[in-house]
Parts: structure tokens; sequence; C-alpha cells
């Protein structure tokens, strides 16, 4: 089941989504495609990530909910990073796989939590 929220309070859009009953299992189908996404990235660019379209968006969206960018890099920014300077991305597990590589393809921060887990969030 997916619930589905949308919020305009802020100068951008935020999509919510709630995905029940999922199982987390062995899959590197996810690992395979974020790690071929960082060798696109790394064989079309070299030089800074903030040349790169895309990058700007996501240090605009921090701004614009009052998070310095160069104090806390976006998450697809610090993805991208380690793609440039071929450094290698981490497998945790499918799901963790899986936003990331939507954070690096579509160079937008995501996140994934367990709503069944405590977490702290901050803005």
């Amino acid at each position: 089941m997916v619930n589905w929220t949308m919020t305009t309070q802020l100068p951008v859009q935020l999509a919510v989504a709630e995905i029940k009953d999922v199982r987390v299992g062995k899959n590197t189908t996810a690992y395979d495609r974020l790690a071929a996404c960082a060798r696109r990235y790394a064989d079309l660019y070299q030089g800074t990530p903030g040349d790169i379209p895309g990058v700007q968006n996501a240090r605009q969206f921090f701004r614009a909910i009052g998070i310095d960018p160069t104090k806390r890099r976006p998450s697809s920014e610090a993805l991208l990073n380690r793609a440039l300077k071929n450094k290698e991305l981490y497998s945790v597990n499918v799901l963790v796989d899986i936003g990331n590589w939507c954070s690096l393809d579509f160079l937008l921060p995501t996140c994934i939590y367990d709503v069944n887990k405590k977490v702290e969030c901050f803005i």
C-alpha cells in the first residue's frame, strides 16, 4: 500500500510516499544500476560538481529550507562527488541502494526511513 502526501508550504514541492509491507531481500540490481549511473557521470564530467546541470537545484532546495549546502551537502551531491572521484559507492541493502540510485540519477536528495524505528529529523 502506498500513501502519497504533497506539501506546497515551502517555495519547493516535496513528495512523501509511505510503502507498507516491504521485505528487503538480496538483490544486486539496484546497486548495479547505481554503479552504472556513477560510471556515466565519471565518464561525462570532469571538474567541480557545481558545474553539472541539476546540482544547483538541490543546493537551492537546501537553502530554501534553511540548510547551508556548503556545510551539509545534499546526498545527491555527496554521491556525485564519490562518482567523479571514482570512489566506491557502498551497498547497504536494496532499499538504500534504490534511494541512492534515484538520488544520483535525478541529482536530488532522497531519503528512506523505517517508520517503525525512531529517527531524529532536523531542518
